[in-house]
């Protein structure tokens, strides 16, 4: 069986094609609607989108895509960057999709970017590709 994966921008026509190929019989995943289920069924998930963008982002339990959209869409920062949602204290750990990816160099107030600038990486590499080349 071969496997394809349909990829590109918002308007590419990414919906199009899976539809031509229903047409012709073949089988399509939409990662979309799994995603959205996901992101209101899966606890854990919805705890680390949370995390990420605060408890607003929830109303009575569904994802408020809404209020997620203008978070994303209308912040200048690229979404590998974060934004502080609270205040964070010199010293204190940085949490990035629940998990720790440094601490702060320096107080970041709620708002603040978070990056290079005022956090260090607290990242150790357990599994380099030297360990390939041991083998």
């Amino acid at each position: 069986m071969i496997k394809v994966g349909i990829t590109g921008g918002i308007g590419s026509g990414k919906s199009t094609v899976a539809k031509v190929f229903e047409v012709l019989g073949i089988p399509v995943y939409y990662a979309d609607e799994a995603a959205k289920r996901l992101m209101n069924e899966d606890e854990n998930l919805k705890e680390k989108i949370t995390t990420q963008f605060g408890n607003q982002v929830y109303k009575d339990e569904r994802l408020d895509r809404k209020y997620l959209s203008e978070i994303v869409f209308n912040n200048p920062l690229g979404l590998g960057h974060k934004i502080a949602l609270k205040n964070i204290i010199q010293g204190e750990q940085i949490i990035k999709y629940g998990v720790p990816i440094g601490s702060a160099l320096q107080d970041i107030k709620t708002g603040q970017h978070i990056h290079l600038h005022n956090m260090k990486s607290d990242y150790i590499p357990t599994y380099t590709l030297d360990n390939e080349f041991k083998k």
